[in-house]
């Protein structure tokens, strides 16, 4: 059987990888996000997932999985914050509002040159948080890490949301399971989950 090549060093998407009992290896991507133009977000959340596994082709064979995360709120693509007071604004933007993220998704069979390649959209109700959760919310969380200086984890982190409609572990995780499974499951492997 092709190796598995997780084309990403996220942290959440490595969790979910380590949950479907399957061995895998990690080999990050740095593919140029802003190498791609175009103004159709969807289809540019898509095109870097594209990317990434494709650069890691290059050099690896295997069954490769690669994503791409990231919020539009107000028409600005919010990725991850520079630094926490970035993270701050962002975060305070959201506050009572509704947003979207994107993750866009490729897998791709080295061997027989399948590509499945989408993006997975979800959007978000954020509900009013105060300045002083926030405050806190900033001090406890790696908060630079995640695009658009949040994600959906935990439990109390899964409160900043009143509301989702879409990918649930796209959002959460950065990596939708719902094609994730069913890909592998066609190549061969078993999922045993943890």
């Amino acid at each position: 059987m092709l190796p598995i090549i997780l084309a990403s060093g996220s942290k959440n998407r490595r969790t979910i990888m380590d949950q479907l009992g399957i061995s895998y290896q990690i080999q990050a991507s740095n593919f140029d996000e802003h190498s791609i133009k175009t103004t159709n977000i969807s289809k540019r959340a898509q095109l870097i997932a594209l990317g990434k596994a494709r650069q890691v082709a290059q050099k690896h064979q295997g069954l490769i999985i690669s994503a791409d995360t990231f919020t539009v709120f107000d028409n600005q693509i919010m990725e991850k914050p520079r630094n926490l007071s970035q993270a701050r604004e962002m975060l305070r933007a959201l506050s009572g509002h509704t947003a979207v993220s994107y993750t866009g998704f490729c897998f791709l069979n080295t061997q027989s040159g399948f590509v499945f390649n989408k993006t997975a959209p979800t959007k978000i109700v954020f509900r009013d948080y105060s300045d002083s959760e926030l405050k806190q919310y900033l001090a406890k969380y790696p908060v630079t890490t995640w695009a658009a200086g949040y994600a959906l984890i935990d439990p109390y982190l899964s409160t900043l949301a009143a509301k989702l409609q879409g990918s649930l572990v796209g959002l959460t995780h950065g990596l939708p399971t719902e094609w994730l499974i069913p890909l592998l499951e066609k190549e061969g492997y078993q999922i045993s989950l943890k």
